[in-house]
């Protein structure tokens, strides 16, 4: 009997449930395993030797094999998961990889259960004797990759946003080891004994050749978790990035940071292998943030569950799983534009969100006080000192934050003299703050509120006295509007084409494209406060003068281009 597949551990309600000691004691009870066992001996009886090599060597080569016929997931589709399990297997000597696939695919299915399955299962030289026996003329069989070649020996840990949901994939796989009668019939000298292996909701130890490791063969753990001193050949995230990420930055940060040291875990550091295995939520998630760290390091396979036609190009998009979904049921997906792209297309770029590309306009430095703007038509040379120029903060001390120095000219065009995310403490914004004054000589420096009152007003007035440089400070305020809210009040600018950014600030470059789609928008924020402060520039060459002196003793390190200063 075949052990029901992890995504149907469901109560009559239709809930996901979760591992019990009860359901672990009922898949060791004595009576179920003995029986299960004289199944298998009773099947392992019907094969000749030659097909019993041939099936062991291809289940340890061919992962859709494995899933299908072994395993029993004969709701796979061959188009989209056959494709995925040769792309597994073309791409197996590479040590870092990242899987996105959407919703319902059954990618832990194969990527967490079945793989992790075929990585402990072992073989033999008699088994590879027979070794790609099923390859086409002129196909040829490379060696066992790392950590695969171990077998049994190999040290696997499968961890999810929660450790109960990583006991979930554990569960299966110790399901497939205890009650699979074909799996056993092929591997009896991998069938676990309840008297002599940890067998357990956390754990699954297989019998193997070394001993003494404080790990099993197969461990869980869940996000933010401490390996306890264990170390793994092979790693499999699946999920990690959950509700709590996607709701919270400091929980999304803390997922971020754990996976930032992830490879502390590896036993073998240079060889050992890692699976990242989701679905994209937002275009600042757990995936985007591993394809930061990792660059071309990661092997990225990445499906959407609409895509074109091959053999029409122009023609209309194909289902990549038919057999699971509908164009009935897509069109019901497809109303939540922000979850269908982000967790079906496995791209949140895609959607609405962000301020429309047609709306970017950009401004060139021409000089230190000087710049060229390009409204798309023509383009004008804008000399700074004709300009109202405004500093915006939202301070964000403890978390990010966004700086702006903004100059509006006599046409309202508002230009982003500087840009930056920060993430400073409050003697760094201090210091910033009193920098970018004697630089742009702003009208008004505009600051959030309740962090000016209560972090910044009397230490600024002070330090004023004692630099002997002083500018007029206007708390700005939130009126309890979201930051989403208050940055929609930008678009009117962006649509009308009154906002020019330079090129080289990506970061703000970045907020533009994402803002709707990221919670990682902290420039425009600082923006959003502008239209409280912003007035209408000066005619050219009727300007206040720009101190020179001041100017003068803050160019060393500025970027003549960008405007921006090195921040230590």
């Amino acid at each position: 009997m075949l052990p029901p597949p992890i995504k149907d551990l469901k109560n009559e309600k239709g809930e996901q449930i979760y591992v019990t000691d009860v359901m672990i004691d009922r898949l060791l009870a004595d009576d179920v395993l003995k029986a299960t066992q004289k199944k298998a001996y009773d099947e392992r009886k019907s094969f000749s030797t030659e097909n019993y090599h041939q099936l062991r060597v291809r289940c340890k080569r061919d992962l859709f094999f494995l899933c299908y016929a072994i395993l029993g997931n004969t709701r796979l589709s061959r188009n989209l998961h056959g494709h995925l399990c040769a792309h597994v297997k073309r791409t197996e000597n590479e040590r870092f990889h990242e899987y996105l696939l959407a919703r319902g695919n059954f990618k832990s299915t194969i990527l967490t259960i079945a793989k992790t399955i075929q990585v402990v299962l072992p073989v033999t030289a008699k088994d590879l004797q027979y070794d790609g026996w099923w390859l086409r003329p002129g196909e040829a069989q490379t060696a066992l990759p790392w950590p695969a070649s171990l077998g049994t020996d190999c040290r696997c840990l499968i961890a999810h946003e929660t450790h109960e949901g990583a006991a979930r994939f554990l569960y299966a796989i110790s399901n497939h080891f205890l009650s699979n009668v074909l799996l056993q019939a092929l591997f009896q000298e991998a069938i676990p004994s309840p008297r002599k292996h940890r067998i357990n909701k956390w754990e699954l130890e297989l019998p193997r050749n070394i001993t003494g490791n404080p790990e099993p063969t197969v461990d869980t753990l869940g996000v933010g978790g401490k390996s306890q001193g264990r170390h793994y050949n092979h790693i499999a995230l699946d999920d990690i990035f959950g509700d709590k990420a996607r709701d919270s930055a400091a929980e999304s940060d803390t997922v971020k940071d754990w996976l930032d040291n992830i490879q502390s875990f590896f036993s073998t550091f240079k060889k050992d292998t890692l699976d990242l295995i989701g679905t994209r939520y937002s275009h600042d998630d757990i995936y985007a943030h591993a394809e930061d760290r990792y660059e071309k390091q990661l092997v990225i396979y990445k499906r959407k569950i609409e895509e074109t036609d091959p053999a029409n190009p122009s023609g209309p998009k194909i289902i990549t799983f038919p057999e699971e979904f509908t164009p009935e049921s897509l069109a019901i997906l497809r109303k939540n534009k922000r979850v269908f792209n982000a967790q079906y297309l496995n791209d949140p770029d895609e959607g609405d969100a962000g301020f429309k590309k047609e709306y970017k306009r950009f401004f060139y430095w021409r000089g230190l006080n000087e710049i060229i703007a390009f409204d798309g038509v023509k383009q004008t040379t804008i000399s700074i000192r004709d300009l109202d120029v405004c500093i915006l903060i939202d301070p964000g001390l403890g978390s990010s934050g966004g700086f702006a120095v903004t100059g509006m000219d006599y046409l309202q065009r508002i230009f982003s003299l500087v840009a930056l995310r920060i993430e400073l403490r409050s003697p760094e914004l201090t210091e910033l703050v009193f920098k970018q004054v004697v630089r742009w000589q702003p009208r008004v420096v505009a600051i959030e509120s309740d962090m000016f009152a209560s972090t910044f007003e009397h230490w600024w007035i002070s330090e004023m006295a004692k630099r002997q440089i002083r500018f007029k400070i206007e708390p700005v305020y939130t009126k309890k509007k979201s930051k989403d809210d208050r940055i929609k009040g930008l678009e009117q600018y962006f649509s009308s084409g009154l906002i020019f950014h330079n090129e080289a600030q990506e970061d703000l470059d970045r907020e533009i494209n994402t803002w709707g789609k990221s919670k990682n928008i902290h420039i425009l924020d600082a923006l959003a406060y502008g239209p409280e402060v912003w007035r209408r520039g000066y005619p050219p060459g009727s300007g206040g003068k720009i101190d020179h002196q001041y100017a003068s003793d803050d160019i060393e390190g500025r970027d003549i281009e960008t405007g921006y200063s090195e921040i230590n």
